[in-house]
């Protein structure tokens, strides 16, 4: 028989159960990298959190020891982090309660690994986690072990070393914490932060939020407009009036954008620690989401210069005489210059790509932002906005259709 508990001390079982062992002669041998099937222990006097929030159901062990004989006569800290997953698992010290710039610790069962790493970025290939060189391999006592569904990390590391998180000994101290469904590194099914108090530390979102807005509104809502008032200009009342349209939401499109850039570099500074870059524009985040704003920021500003400096059209035709005769036959337009026709077809073309490109971002916009504070969650989100540009997208369809069967 078996069972376990959920605290340090004795207590009501929490899981229990019976199953039959059958013994044969011969020889077993175990592997020697895995991780060993091994019940979870906690050093005596240890504190033991029990973790609230997307980590509920884990618990982790911290106890301070200084001057320990394990770590060189230095000050150390021992962890023992137990998650109700059989996975790999990741604990560690953050400034902010954010993944990137934090560093941590990160125990993998199918090899029995557990190193420390720095975590730069976040991205899906796990290219911004970097293992750390092994002379900064300092950690002590270190176990990854499963049991019972359960997978328990354990590791005495050195509270302050260089070019680390530091810990403190006396004071607040945030640690954020991963799994994940395999036994080899990938991308987390569940992560959180919290502080050895045990408060959940939550990441403010309110600026992303913002951001969104502002790059949604601007492209997912104006641009189409302002598009389809050029496609239908012919049904707008007014002489000019499609003109004034196109023109005035165009220009808020821009200030939008600049806006939506301003408030993503002020997040982005806002939870990125003193000592690392923001990386504002990497190719390495969230499938290219940062750099796409930068080239839809510059396509922007160029597509709208571009219209402000624009080859003109020629001047409309008089009225032909009335003592000639001919007011019955409807003056004729000038043929545009050259200019003006390549400059009629850059500007179009420039305008498709930039609203195709702008959908796509906002498409990744929403999904990595659900990624990061929904766990996930985007399916809704992803269909209204679908739902929005599939409409606008076949009123675009429409009215170059039309013009095109109009002539």
């Amino acid at each position: 028989i078996g069972a376990c508990g959920t605290t340090a001390g004795a207590s009501f079982h929490r899981l229990y159960g019976s199953f039959g062992l059958i013994v044969e002669e011969g020889t077993t041998e175990a592997p020697t990298t895995a991780a060993p099937f091994a019940a979870p222990t906690n050093p005596p006097g240890a504190e033991v959190l029990e973790l609230p929030g997307d980590l509920e159901g884990s618990t982790l062990s911290y106890l301070f020891t200084f001057d320990d004989p394990n770590t060189g006569g230095k000050d150390s800290i021992t962890v023992t982090y137990t998650a109700p997953v059989t996975g790999w698992v990741a604990v560690g010290a953050s400034e902010t309660g954010l993944m990137v710039g934090s560093d941590s610790v990160i125990g993998i069962p199918a090899t029995g690994e557990v190193k420390k790493y720095t975590l730069n970025s976040k991205s899906g290939d796990l290219s911004g986690i970097k293992v750390m060189p092994d002379d900064k391999q300092t950690l002590a006592n270190t176990a990854i072990t499963q049991a019972n569904g359960m997978t328990t990390l354990t590791y005495t590391k050195i509270l302050v070393e260089d070019d680390e998180v530091p810990i403190n000994r006396v004071g607040e101290n945030i640690f954020i914490a991963a799994v994940g469904t395999s036994n080899t590194l990938g991308f987390h099914s569940v992560r959180g932060s919290f502080s050895l108090s045990g408060k959940v530390v939550e990441r403010d979102n309110s600026l992303w939020v913002v951001h969104g807005w502002l790059a949604a509104i601007a492209w997912g809502v104006m641009c189409p407009l302002a598009i389809l008032a050029g496609l239908f200009r012919k049904y707008i009342p007014g002489e000019g009036m499609w003109f004034q349209i196109h023109r005035i939401l165009q220009t808020l499109v821009i200030v939008l954008t600049i806006a939506s850039v301003a408030v993503a570099i002020a997040a982005l500074n806002k939870e990125t620690p003193a000592r690392l870059s923001a990386n504002h524009f990497s190719v390495d985040f969230a499938d290219g989401h940062r750099l796409i704003g930068l080239v839809v920021l510059i396509a922007g500003i160029v597509q709208v210069v571009n219209g402000v400096l624009r080859p003109h059209l020629p001047p409309k035709p008089e009225p032909n005489d009335a003592e000639e005769g001919n007011n019955d036959t409807p003056p004729q337009a000038a043929e545009k210059s050259s200019a003006r026709k390549l400059w009629d077809v850059l500007h179009r073309l420039l305008g498709v790509g930039l609203l195709a490109l702008t959908w796509y971002q906002i498409q990744l916009g929403i999904f990595w932002y659900h990624e990061f504070f929904n766990n996930g969650d985007s399916e809704s989100t992803l269909n209204i906005f679908y739902g929005v540009i599939g409409v606008l997208g076949a009123l675009i369809v429409i009215g170059v259709a039309m013009r095109v069967l109009m002539g």
